[in-house]
């Protein structure tokens, strides 16, 4: 999930390219650019989406020149691992990789010629040694792939100062290309399935070159795993630089926090994948927020009880992975489910925030961070790329709960929220105070919360510190199972106060719970009278946080009915009452005091 509510300075990228102030956040699009000529391209920065915009007509031929040049070095390293899955060599190599190169530059604007390069300085057997390689030429830059060796790149001019010449290689590779032809069968098959993986790719085998830095590492692994599975070659071990994404020691905003690379006149990317394209539906839209990254908008009205979003799982996770073959196992098993993905969907997860940078590898850093439990004290976790949008407040407007007849996660509004507004919810369980709700959400997060909870002043944050701290101390009191018998009456009062302090701590979502421990203490005392009316209380509540087709809700309204098939009906009957005796011609506060024991009326 993005930071939410972040009042902590982001990281520093020297000053603004438009309006020299600070800068937070670096142009994605040119972000990683390798350097041509001896000259290291200067990081391009901003201060916000504004003055990005502002300044991309000055920047604009530049971050297409340094665009190209990455995805040159990183077509290199792709290049790399296939010439090790055809485990071809030379002129061979080059004669198989023809429908792939084409395929893999279509759209780049770069030329490519196959050629071969003596040198003069080294020799084999009695003749200068020759090499096959790709001339890449761009608008401004010319570069070499050697075949055999293609990562790092090496610039065109300075093959000639270490005595290399190219040579005419049109006839020579022509002859290869049919004896090539003659002896193997599988060629053509190779330039079919290459053409195939361009299909299912966008119909542009390359397009994962401009991308972020996580989804061209995902994708090119992923591409080169389906390849070795379909020639049938063993890879090379040095093939694959690692299964997962390499650690950097290049420091990088975070994904959200990344300026998009080709805006338009709303200020969002249409070439950067992390900006969804999308439909949301109309209750809700995607869209940035400064210092939030992407988030969740009310795009109309929207009712307390209303459900905002049910969305099934993309991916479904183990919940340990604490330990390293922990972490080992979790990576593989994201990977196997992102293959299954298609293209649009594996460019929403790797866009998700990854608060870990790279303490992890990409696919383990976004699942720790946005991973949400599939029902309380699961074992398993859900990524959710629509749910991962919404981000935190410890005055949250929404409430998610795990759907088990659905199989979904669902969103509902606890409150009326109007349009405009942002749609949240709490990373943080139970009463946690100020600090360590702040704790909390640094550790696992990266960020502190500054929202309107959070906001307030010294003296409210100490009163709303001893409301959870209180809340805290009468959960382990009704909890403890002894005075819900012992001592009845005492623990319904102490249910009232804690539904009391939930109201004002504006905690609704943990309401529910409450008016269930009230149901218990009545009916376990056999008061089946008011227990209808708690239960009638926990159905609605139920039905505002997680809809009435979740499974407490059913069996709360299954309570409406028949409140003594509750398994605790009749531990003792001191309360003893059947379930029409309630009192009649009470103005809805005496009602309040009657069902709460606070007053003896109507016994």
């Amino acid at each position: 999930m993005a930071p939410a509510d972040a009042d902590t300075a982001p990281p520093q990228h020297g000053r603004c390219s438009s309006c020299s102030k600070e800068a937070t956040n670096k142009c994605s699009g040119c972000l990683d650019a390798p350097s041509y000529g001896g000259e290291v391209p200067q990081q391009t920065a901003y201060c916000s989406a504004a003055c990005q915009k502002t300044h991309w007509s000055a920047h604009k031929a530049q971050c297409k020149i340094l665009q190209t040049r990455r995805c040159i070095h990183r077509a290199a390293l792709f290049l790399e691992a296939v010439v090790g899955i055809m485990g071809a060599k030379g002129e061979d190599a080059m004669v198989r990789l023809a429908a792939f190169m084409v395929e893999l530059f279509k759209g780049l604007d770069v030329g490519i010629e196959e050629v071969a390069l003596v040198n003069a300085n080294e020799h084999f057997a009695g003749q200068p040694s020759m090499s096959c390689a790709y001339k890449m030429t761009t608008k401004t830059d010319e570069w070499v792939l050697y075949v055999d060796h293609p990562n790092p790149p090496t610039e065109w001019a300075r093959l000639f100062d270490d005595g290399q010449t190219k040579q005419n290689t049109i006839h020579w590779l022509g002859f290869h290309r049919c004896m090539i032809g003659l002896r193997d069968k599988h060629l053509p098959l190779i330039e079919l399935h290459i053409a195939a993986l361009a299909e299912v790719h966008k119909g542009k085998l390359g397009w994962f070159l401009k991308s972020t830095k996580s989804v061209f590492e995902h994708e090119m692994n992923l591409l080169l795993s389906v390849m070795q599975e379909t020639l049938g070659v063993m890879l090379q071990p040095h093939a694959i630089r690692g299964t997962s994404a390499p650690r950097s020691t290049s420091t990088t905003a975070p994904v959200s926090a990344q300026v998009s690379t080709t805006p338009n006149t709303d200020g969002i990317s249409k070439a950067d994948p992390r900006t969804p394209h999308r439909a949301e539906g109309a209750l809700f839209k995607i869209k940035p927020l400064p210092g939030k990254g992407l988030a969740m908008i009310a795009a109309s009205a929207i009712p307390k009880g209303t459900r905002i979003l049910c969305e099934a799982p993309t991916l479904i996770l183990p919940g340990n992975t604490a330990t390293q073959s922990g972490i080992e196992t979790l990576n593989k098993l994201i990977t196997q489910q992102l293959t299954t993905l298609d293209c649009s969907t594996r460019e929403r997860f790797f866009a998700l925030h990854n608060k870990w940078g790279d303490e992890y590898p990409a696919t383990i850093g976004i699942a720790k961070t946005n991973a949400l439990p599939l029902g309380h004290a699961a074992s398993e976790a859900g990524i959710f790329l629509d749910a991962s949008r919404i981000n935190h407040s410890c005055a949250n407007n929404a409430e998610n709960t795990w759907n088990p007849g659905l199989s979904k996660l669902t969103i509902h509004a606890i409150r009326d929220i109007p349009a405009g507004e942002e749609i949240t919810i709490s990373y943080v369980d139970g009463f946690k105070t100020y600090a360590q709700r702040q704790a909390r959400l640094l550790a696992s997060f990266g960020f502190r919360c500054a929202c309107s909870r959070c906001s307030t002043s010294r003296t409210e944050r100490k009163e709303s510190d001893a409301r959870r701290k209180r809340l805290k101390e009468l959960e382990d009191e009704i909890g403890d199972g002894v005075g819900i018998v012992v001592t009845p009456l005492a623990c319904l009062r102490k249910v009232r106060e804690m539904v009391r302090l939930l109201e004002v701590e504006g905690m609704v979502g943990l309401i529910p719970r409450a008016y269930y421990d009230a149901f218990q203490v009545v009916i376990a005392n056999g008061d089946q009278a008011r227990a209808r009316h708690f239960a009638v209380l926990l159905y609605d509540a139920r039905v505002v946080v997680e809809g009435e087709d979740s499974a407490d809700a059913v069996r709360a309204q299954g309570f409406v009915a028949r409140p003594a098939e509750h398994r605790l009906y009749g531990t003792t009957m001191k309360w003893r009452q059947g379930v029409d005796k309630v009192p009649v011609g009470l103005s809805t506060e005496a009602l309040k005091s009657w069902m709460w024991k606070e007053k003896s009326v109507g016994a």
